[in-house]
């Protein structure tokens, strides 16, 4: 039996996570082909009896399948980034594994990247492609990723190389980046450009191993002035990475602004026709095992 490097799953829940997407997410964990040393969960704020009763079930499961869970509770609600940066420093081992309460993991996730990790003992950062599905599945998306370092690279200056959900990385390598760091929108965009700004080595599989759900809410979050003042701070954080194509990144800023500026109904068309790819795919076909 192949022996695989030990790796840690880190999640955050918050109140208003709604509970079938939370038990078909940690469904896709359990039917994972290799399971992780441990899952490091992270309570962003109080949440609710009905969830806490999921996470307990999950957390016997995992027990019997000799996976450790550890629960930790924050007391009031910070945001993703500063759960992240809690929940890491509580990972105990090397490879971390990024997972959303809302996404399905496809079976062969895990086995698929650590197994590329353990052979490629140089890659700090790896990612997948996966593919957007909508409520009721009528509608599936793609966004297709670079796939080497230097392909990442010359994305990191105008588009995020990286689809946070699918992320496994190495958690040295984090910490040595300053961890997650506050920057409302982009603690994602801005952790991987830090890393790499330190020397950090990417990649994405070119396979689709995560469902990743959207609803309109993604779109609505992407406008208005709130929206715009934290693109406009996120570029000038990144302005002062030396890694970074500062004309690029001030093009990038000026679409992203207008875009935020669109009504929300223009924004979400031009998301999904412009910014993303249709996918036609069986999410059971062989392209996702």
């Amino acid at each position: 039996m192949t022996e695989y490097p030990k790796f840690s799953v880190l999640m955050s829940v918050y109140a208003k996570e709604r509970s079938e997407y939370l038990k078909q997410s940690f469904k896709s964990i359990l039917d994972q082909t290799i399971l992780p040393t441990e899952l490091v969960l992270v309570q962003d704020g109080p949440i609710p009896q009905k969830l806490r009763d999921i996470i307990i079930d999950f957390k016997l499961k995992l027990a019997k399948l000799e996976v450790s869970m550890n629960i930790l509770s924050l007391q009031s609600n910070h945001g993703l980034g500063y759960a992240l940066g809690i929940g890491i420093s509580q990972c105990k081992c090397e490879y971390i594994a990024r997972m959303d309460t809302d996404d399905i993991a496809l079976p062969k996730r895990f086995e698929k990247q650590i197994a590329f990790l353990a052979s490629h003992r140089n890659i700090d950062i790896l990612g997948t492609n996966s593919v957007e599905f909508s409520e009721n599945l009528n509608r599936l998306q793609s966004n297709p990723l670079p796939e080497n370092d230097t392909e990442i690279k010359k994305r990191l200056s105008s588009r995020n190389p990286f689809s946070h959900p699918t992320v496994m990385f190495k958690r040295v390598s984090v910490l040595q980046a300053g961890n997650y760091q506050l920057c409302p929108y982009f603690e994602d965009y801005f952790l991987w450009a830090r890393m790499i700004n330190n020397g950090a080595i990417g990649h994405n599989l070119p396979q689709k191993l995560l469902m990743s759900r959207i609803n309109d809410n993604l779109y609505s979050r992407r406008g208005g002035l709130e929206y715009v003042a934290a693109i406009i701070s996120f570029r000038m954080k990144l302005m002062k990475l030396k890694k970074i194509q500062n004309l690029v990144n001030i093009k990038a800023m000026m679409i992203q602004i207008s875009v935020a500026l669109l009504p929300n109904k223009i924004r979400r068309l031009l998301y999904k026709d412009m910014l993303r790819k249709k996918d036609n795919v069986s999410v059971m076909s062989d392209e996702f095992i």
